[in-house]
């Protein structure tokens, strides 16, 4: 019986292995991420080694900056692509233009897209699909494990605040966020209220609408802020100081790609979020 039970668990574990192998050898080895938020997932699951390009707006972990870039996420050089000799391109579908990612098919990468909804659902999904195509399964299971853990234990600010994401590039190109955004999904997943929702995606920042909305925070990216000439500038874009949130300097300013990425620091962006909304007065 001892005999049998040995040879049934050296069978088992010599099938383990033989996967094993046919796992480690399947993975890719060469990765071109189009997308900043893909990026940060690879580096997390222990990918990294793997990616030898990335497009620009992979900007985190400070490693990714290095590597060769491949143009904007959107504007993607099919040439930059392909002369790294990828064995699988990863990316969202932000990744464009479509004429470049069929020129990338027809040549035979292997192209894998996924649709972001700017969820935790769609962020642990997404992870797992990394993980999934990276030949890390196991390491993006855990991740998703221990963001969800993270993510149930935080506790939303005790008022609903009304919130305005701005956007900036200059004082001369400002723009408000409505609803079906990735700014509109964070406040309200901090437990705020998103002050402008009469329309989808971005619109230029007007003073009419800047005082009709009334917000009472105003949420922008760090860089954003800093090219509008930080909490002085803001308040000098027409409307701002006509609001609650200017005539109380209430200003939050987060890392564009911590803030915006739903990536593998989710649950690090809605603690810090929570916590700044928390803190107000």
């Amino acid at each position: 019986m001892l005999q049998k039970l040995t040879s049934r668990t050296m069978a088992v574990v010599v099938a383990l292995l033989l996967l094993s192998g046919a796992a480690l050898a399947s993975a890719p080895k060469r990765i071109v991420s189009l997308n900043g938020s893909m990026t940060e997932i690879l580096f997390a699951i222990g990918a990294g080694d793997q990616v030898v390009g990335v497009d620009t707006s992979s900007i985190y972990p400070p490693r990714a900056q290095g590597l060769p870039k491949v143009g904007y996420q959107r504007k993607i050089s099919a040439e930059g692509v392909l002369s790294l000799k990828p064995d699988l391109v990863i990316g969202t579908g932000e990744a464009g233009p479509p004429p470049v990612l069929q020129q990338l098919r027809s040549s035979g990468v292997d192209l894998k897209l996924f649709e972001d909804k700017w969820t935790p659902e769609s962020t642990y999904a997404k992870i797992l699909f990394a993980g999934k195509h990276a030949g890390k399964e196991e390491q993006a299971r855990a991740l998703v494990s221990r963001m969800k853990q993270a993510i149930a234990a935080l506790a939303k600010p005790e008022k609903e605040w009304r919130v305005l994401f701005i956007y900036a590039r200059g004082p001369g190109m400002v723009q408000v966020s409505g609803s079906g955004t990735q700014a509109h999904s964070m406040i309200e997943l901090a437990g705020g209220k998103n002050a402008i929702t009469g329309f989808n995606g971005f619109r230029p920042l007007t003073s009419e609408a800047m005082v009709g909305a009334n917000p009472e925070v105003i949420l922008i990216p760090t860089r954003a802020l800093a090219s509008i000439g930080g909490i002085d500038g803001l308040l000098r874009i027409p409307g701002v100081a006509l609001t609650d949130a200017g005539k109380n300097r209430r200003v939050i300013a987060m890392d564009d790609l911590l803030l915006l990425g739903f990536s593998s620091r989710l649950h690090i962006a809605l603690r810090e979020l929570i916590s700044e909304l928390s803190a107000l007065k």
